[in-house]
C-alpha cells in the first residue's frame, strides 16, 4: 500500500487467498494521486480481512477529481468500520461485510463501509450482514457529489443503525449538477435502526437526493425490502424513505416488494415514505407495497397483498409477485439476485413476464423475439444540394431472439427530407416483414433536403412485437446545401435624385445594373417603376441596356445588363418610388431599388422679420436701449429692399446703421441666406401706451412685397397710481417725483399675516393699512432717494413703524407720528432699506405701521422666554402671543440699527429690532 500510494502510476494489488488478522489499519492516503488503484482478492469466500473486533480494516483516500478505486473479491469482518474509500470514481464488487461496527463512531460513518465520491459509484454483488453503524448506516453509507450511483444485486441482512441514517443502507447524492441513483435487484431483510435522533430513523434503506440540482433521476427496480424496523417514535420509515429536492427530478419505483416493514413505538406498518415536498415526477408501477405515504404523479398496478416470501426473502409458489411485473421497467436486469435468468413464465400462461422483486421464481423460458437495429443512428456525411438525393443508407433489422419477430410498421416522424424503402444487400419483402429467429433483412433510407440547413433531423421508427423493445427509434441527420441557383443583384439599391425644379426640368440619368451572381441562368421577367408620372424608365439605357423583355430576359451566371431612370417632378414636394425587377431567383423573386427626389420651386427671395418688438415701460422723457430688428432673406435668390421706414416716427426713432450687422441704408441688397440689422429706440413724451410699425418694402419677394414689425411701449410717470390697502382702509399714494427718472413697479398691499412674510418679531398689534411692498427703478446705483407715502387717514400718535425683511419684523423706534396721513422714507440703493441689499439701480422696500405704543423687546439668547408689554403689545420668544398660535419653529429676528429719515413729525429718527429669537 505504501508503495502504491507513492509511485505515481496505476496500481493493482492482488490479495492472495487466506485469512488476514489485522492489528493496524491498511491505509492508502494520497489525495493528489490521480491514478487508478485496484485491490482484488481471490474471492470473498477465500480472501478474508479480519479486524479482530478492534481495528479498522481498509482506508483509501485518493484524488476526488481524477482517481478511480476498485475493490473486489474479499470479505471484511470484525472491523471498526470495515472499508472507507474517497475517490473520483469507486467500484465495489463481489465482497462481503460481516460483523463490522463503527462504534465508537468518532467521525466515521457506516458500519460495513463508507464510500465518498465526486463521480460514479458502483456497488454490485456484495453482502452486508450483521454490521452495526452508530453514525450513517449499519450496512453501507454512500455519498456521491457529482455523477451516477448504481447499487445492484446486493444482500443487506440483520444490519443495525444507531444515531441516525438507516439500518441497511443510506445512499445520498448531494452534488451541484443533475445526478442519478439506481437501486436495482437488492434484498434488504431484517435491518434495524434504533436512532437516538428519532426523526432520522429508517429501518431498510434511506435515499436522499436533497442536494441534487436539475433533472436528477432516482430509480428503484426489482428490490425486495421486507421485515425492516425503525424502533423510535417518530421515525422516517420502516422500509424505504425517499427524498428528492428538485421539482425537475424524476423518481421511478417499479417492480419492488416493500412489505412487513415497521416503525415507531409501538411499531406500526411503514413500508414506503415519499418525501416529495418539491413535487418531482413520481412514477409508481407494478409494486407490492403494504403501506406507503406520499403522492405519486403516475401510478398503476400496485398491490398491498402479502408477497408470500420464504425465510430467505425468495418467492414461494402462488405469490402475487410472480409474472406480475413489467418487462420494460427501468433497469430490469437479465438475471435475478441469485443469477437465475429472467423473465420466466412462472404462472404457466406461456408468456414470460418478470416477477416483482429481486427474485425470479422458478418457471419456463418462453421463446420470444428480440429486435436489433443496425446502425442505431444515421448521419449522412456528404452534404446534399437542395432537392438532390443522397445515396441510400442501409439499415439492418435483425431478430436475435428465439421466436419469430413480426415488424408491424416502419415510418418516418415527418418524412419531409427523408424517405424509406425496401432495398439493400438483403432487402426486406416489405415495410412490415416477418423475420425468423436469427434472421435479418434490410431497408434503405434516402436523404433529399428541401432547405439549406445543417443537422436536418428526422426519426426512423420501427415497431414490432418484441415484448421488451416494441419500438426502436433511429435518429437521422444530414446537411442540406444550396445547389445551382440563380441569384439576382441590383446596383445601386437606392437612388436619391436630390432637388429638381418642377418646371419641366429633368435630373441626369441614373444607371441601374441588373446582374446574375448565382450559379444558374437568371430569367428576368419584368422591370418597372411604380410612379411613371415623376420617374422615367429606359430599359435600354446605360452602357449595356437590358432592352425590352418579350416574356423573359435570360442572364447567364456573371452576366448583367443596365437600365436608366430619370426624375422629372410634376410639382413641388418629395416623391418616393420603387423600381422593381422580377425574376426566377428563388430567394428574391422581386428585387427593388428605392427612388426618391424632391420637386422644388424656381429660385426666389423670401423676406423674414420678427413680428413685433416690445420696448416695455420707459419713464417719460427718457430713452430705451436700442433694439435690433433683423431683416433676413430665407429664400434662394438675392433680395432687393427698396424702403425701411417707421410709419409714424413720433415716439420711436429708426437708426438704419444700427445693430450687430447694419443694413447701412434704406435700400440694402441681402444675399440668399443672409441678413442685416437696423436699430429702433423708444422715447415716450407722455404717459400711456404707444404703437408704431417698422415697414420694409421689397422689389422682388414674390409673396411678401411689404412686411411690418409691430412696435409697442409704455410711457410711465414717476408717480404711481393709488394702491388699495389690503385691509380695506382706502387708497395709499406713493410719490418719488423729487427723484427724476425713477418709477415704481410691483406695488403690493399685504395683510400682516400674509404667508410670504417671515413672522419673526411681529408685534401682537393691528396694522390698519396692512403691509406695503414696492420696487423703485431708475435709481443711480448706490444713491439715496426720498419716497412720500400718503395713507387714507392720519396716523395716530404713538403708532410704531416696522420694516419687514427676510429675517422678520424690526422696528424703527425713531419714527414719530402726530396724526398726519403722510410719512417720508429716505431709501438707499444697496443699503439696509433695500431688501436685496445690492446697489443695482433698484430698491425693494417692505414696511407697515402698527397702531399702538409699546416698550422695546427685551430678552437674551436662543430659546429664551422673553416678554415685553405696554399698551396692548406683548412678545414671547420674538413671536406674537395675542390671538395667534405659537409657531412650530423659531424664526431668527434681525436686530439692526439703521440710519434714515423717516417721520411724519419733527422727531429724530432711531431704529431698534423688534424682538429676539
Amino acid at each position: 500500500m505504501t508503495t502504491a500510494q507513492a509511485n505515481g502510476e496505476d496500481d493493482t494489488i492482488n490479495v492472495m487467498a487466506g485469512t488476514y488478522n489485522l492489528t493496524s489499519l491498511l491505509t492508502y492516503d494520497n489525495f493528489s494521486e490521480a491514478f487508478s488503484l485496484t485491490i482484488e482478492g481471490a474471492g470473498a469466500a477465500t480472501t478474508i480481512l479480519d479486524g479482530g473486533g478492534a481495528t479498522r480494516i481498509l482506508n483509501v483516500n485518493a484524488s476526488t477529481t481524477a482517481a478511480t478505486v476498485t475493490v473486489r473479491g474479499m470479505t471484511f469482518q470484525n472491523g471498526f468500520l470495515a472499508l472507507s474509500v474517497q475517490a473520483r470514481h469507486i467500484t465495489l464488487e463481489n465482497s462481503r461485510f460481516l460483523n463490522n461496527t463503527n462504534n465508537p463512531p468518532t467521525t466515521l460513518v457506516g458500519g460495513g463501509g463508507s464510500l465518498n465520491a465526486l463521480g460514479n459509484i458502483t456497488v454490485s454483488g456484495c453482502e452486508y450482514r450483521n454490521n452495526f453503524g452508530d453514525e450513517g448506516a449499519g450496512g453501507l453509507n454512500i455519498q456521491n457529489h457529482d455523477g451516477t450511483t448504481l447499487v445492484s444485486k446486493n444482500l443487506f441482512v440483520n444490519n443495525a443503525g444507531g444515531t441516525q441514517g438507516a439500518g441497511g443502507a443510506w445512499i445520498r447524492d448531494t452534488g451541484f449538477t443533475a445526478g442519478s441513483i439506481a437501486i436495482v435487484n437488492n434484498i434488504f431483510d431484517n435491518n434495524v435502526q434504533s436512532s437516538f435522533i428519532a426523526s432520522r430513523a429508517v429501518g431498510g434503506v434511506r435515499v436522499d437526493m436533497s442536494g441534487s440540482i436539475g433533472a436528477s433521476t432516482l430509480t428503484l427496480t426489482n428490490n425486495t425490502i421486507v421485515s425492516n424496523r425503525a424502533t423510535t417514535q417518530p421515525s422516517l420509515a420502516g422500509g424505504v424513505f425517499v427524498s428528492v429536492n428538485s421539482a425537475t427530478s424524476t423518481m421511478n419505483l417499479y417492480n419492488n416488494i416493500l412489505f412487513g416493514n415497521l416503525f415507531g413505538f409501538p411499531l406500526v406498518s411503514s413500508d414506503l415514505v415519499l418525501s416529495n415536498f418539491t413535487n418531482p415526477t413520481i412514477n409508481l408501477f407494478n409494486n407490492i407495497i403494504g403501506t406507503f405515504t406520499g403522492t405519486p404523479t403516475n401510478q398503476a398496478n400496485n398491490s398491498s397483498s402479502d408477497p408470500m416470501l420464504d425465510a430467505t426473502a425468495h418467492l414461494q409458489a402462488g405469490s402475487p409477485a410472480v409474472d406480475n411485473g413489467t418487462n420494460t421497467a427501468p433497469s430490469v436486469p437479465s438475471d435475478d439476485i441469485d443469477g437465475d435468468v429472467r423473465p420466466l413464465d412462472g404462472n404457466g400462461d406461456s408468456v414470460a413476464v418478470v416477477d416483482i422483486g429481486a427474485d425470479e421464481a422458478p418457471g419456463v423460458v418462453i421463446p420470444v423475439p428480440d429486435i436489433a437495429v443496425s446502425p442505431t443512428s444515421i448521419t449522412f456525411l456528404t452534404d446534399i444540394p437542395v432537392n438532390d438525393s443522397s445515396s441510400p443508407e442501409e439499415v439492418t433489422l435483425s431478430n436475435t431472439g428465439a421466436d419469430i419477430l413480426h415488424v408491424t410498421g416502419i415510418a418516418l416522424a415527418t418524412g419531409t427530407h427523408y424517405s424509406v424503402a425496401v432495398g439493400g444487400s438483403n432487402a426486406c419483402p416489405n415495410l412490415a416483414p416477418t423475420i425468423a429467429a436469427g434472421g435479418d433483412c434490410t431497408i434503405e433510407v434516402t436523404f433529399t433536403p428541401k432547405i439549406v440547413a445543417n443537422n436536418i433531423a428526422d426519426t426512423l421508427t420501427i415497431m414490432s412485437d418484441d415484448p421488451d423493445e416494441g419500438t426502436v427509434n433511429v435518429p437521422l441527420s444530414g446537411n442540406g446545401i444550396a445547389g445551382p441557383t440563380p441569384d439576382i443583384s441590383v446596383d445601386p439599391t437606392s437612388i436619391d435624385f436630390g432637388n429638381v425644379v418642377a418646371d419641366g426640368s429633368s435630373s441626369p440619368d441614373h444607371v441601374v445594373t441588373v446582374a446574375n451572381t448565382g450559379t444558374d441562368t437568371l430569367n428576368v421577367s419584368g422591370i418597372s417603376v411604380d410612379d411613371p408620372s415623376n420617374f422615367t424608365l429606359d430599359p435600354s439605357g446605360g452602357p449595356n441596356g437590358c432592352g425590352t423583355i418579350p416574356p423573359s430576359l435570360p442572364l447567364a451566371p456573371t452576366d448583367s445588363c443596365t437600365v436608366t431612370v430619370t426624375f422629372n417632378p410634376t410639382g413641388e414636394g418629395n416623391f418616393p418610388a420603387i423600381l422593381s425587377v422580377e425574376s426566377d431567383d428563388p430567394d428574391t423573386p422581386i428585387a427593388t431599388v428605392s427612388l426618391t427626389g424632391k420637386g422644388t420651386a424656381a429660385p426666389a427671395p423670401d423676406i423674414s422679420v420678427p413680428a413685433s418688438a416690445d420696448f416695455g415701460e420707459v419713464v417719460v422723457n427718457n430713452t430705451s436701449a436700442p433694439t435690433d430688428v433683423t431683416i433676413s432673406n430665407v429664400g434662394n435668390l438675392e433680395l432687393q429692399v427698396s424702403s425701411i421706414a417707421l410709419d409714424a416716427a413720433t415716439d420711436f426713432t429708426l437708426d438704419l446703421g444700427g445693430g450687430s450687422n447694419p443694413c447701412g441704408g434704406g435700400t440694402p441688397t441681402i444675399a440668399a441666406g443672409g441678413n442685416c440689422t437696423v436699430a429702433v429706440v423708444f422715447a415716450p413724451t407722455s404717459v400711456g401706451a404707444f404703437l408704431d410699425n417698422l415697414t420694409i418694402t421689397t422689389d422682388n419677394d414674390p409673396d411678401e412685397p411689404i412686411v411690418k414689425v409691430s412696435l409697442s411701449g409704455t410711457g410711465l410717470d414717476n408717480v404711481t397710481p393709488v394702491v388699495t390697502s389690503a385691509t380695506g382702509s382706502g387708497p395709499i399714494m406713493l410719490d418719488t417725483s423729487a427723484n427724476a427718472g425713477t418709477s415704481f413697479s410691483d406695488v403690493e398691499s399685504l395683510l400682516d399675516t400674509d404667508p410670504s412674510l417671515n413672522p419673526a418679531g411681529k408685534p401682537s398689534a393691528a396694522f390698519p393699512h396692512g403691509i406695503l411692498r414696492f420696487t423703485i427703478h431708475g435709481v443711480t446705483p448706490g444713491d439715496t432717494i426720498s419716497v412720500n407715502i400718503t395713507y387714507p387717514a392720519g396716523i395716530p400718535a404713538g403708532s410704531r413703524h416696522f420694516e419687514v425683511e427676510p429675517g422678520g419684523f424690526s422696528e424703527n423706534t425713531g419714527a414719530g407720528y402726530d396724526g398726519s396721513p403722510m410719512e417720508t422714507h429716505d431709501l438707499t440703493d444697496g443699503g439696509s432699506d433695500d431688501d436685496d441689499g445690492t446697489a443695482d439701480g433698484t430698491i425693494t422696500h417692505t414696511f407697515g405701521v402698527a397702531t399702538a405704543a409699546s416698550t422695546p423687546v427685551s430678552g437674551s439668547g436662543s430659546g429664551c422666554s422673553c416678554r415685553i408689554s405696554g399698551e396692548g403689545w406683548s412678545f414671547t420668544d420674538g413671536a406674537p402671543m395675542a390671538g395667534i398660535m405659537l409657531l412650530p419653529f423659531v424664526w431668527l429676528a434681525l436686530a439692526r440699527r439703521r440710519s434714515r429719515r423717516h417721520s411724519s413729525s419733527a422727531h429724530p429718527p432711531d431704529r431698534q429690532g423688534g424682538g429676539t429669537a
